[in-house]
């Protein structure tokens, strides 16, 4: 998707209504799917264009290749401001941020849910370049498999992370639960 702004929902934006999260579901290990990830938002180089909302929706079955540089198995986001609210990243594989990637883009994700998701490279949530506030969110049994962060890693970006849950994260390498690479956050 390319554009100035949009909000994407399920019926969970009128009602609060949890079931319609899991009601509404982002399959990317449908057969037409060949881009592998369930859904990539990409803003217009060199700024940011518009603000990105995603709530209340399943990302599932992206698949998006754990050789190479792939980034974003459930959800990549780049080049936008996006705030990521009330979604489920549950079994989504990539190189880079297996759950999901948000790369030269600021943004906010809070109250989402990144479980069994699996990466060479950060398993649940992946942010590269950019400004980010993580907060009350869950992340549960990501792997990264070859490197750091099996539940979040944010790399050349600066940021918050506050009242999150990690719960048996891994990574053979550094950070089980969570690495962070220079500019540091505020946990």
């Amino acid at each position: 998707i390319r554009m100035h702004g949009i909000t994407l929902a399920s019926l969970f934006i009128l009602d609060e209504d949890t079931t319609h999260i899991q009601e509404t579901v982002i399959d990317g290990s449908d057969e037409v799917n060949i881009y592998g990830r369930t859904l990539q938002i990409q803003g217009l180089y060199p700024g940011f264009q518009g603000l990105v909302i995603v709530i209340g929706l399943t990302f599932t079955g992206g698949n998006f290749s754990l050789d190479g540089g792939s980034k974003g198995g459930g959800l990549l986001a780049e080049y936008v401001e996006i705030i990521l609210s009330n979604n489920i990243f549950i079994e989504n594989t990539s190189s880079f941020g297996g759950g999901a990637a948000l790369r030269n883009s600021d943004g906010r994700v809070y109250r989402c849910q990144f479980k069994y998701n699996t990466a060479a490279t950060v398993g649940g949530l992946y942010v590269d370049y950019g400004h980010y506030v993580v907060e009350e969110n869950i992340f549960i049994e990501n792997r990264a498999l070859f490197n750091e962060g099996g539940g979040f890693r944010g790399t050349e970006s600066s940021g918050i992370i506050r009242n999150n849950i990690f719960l048996r994260n891994y990574t053979i390498y550094i950070g089980g639960g969570a690495s962070v690479f220079t500019r540091g956050p505020w946990i």
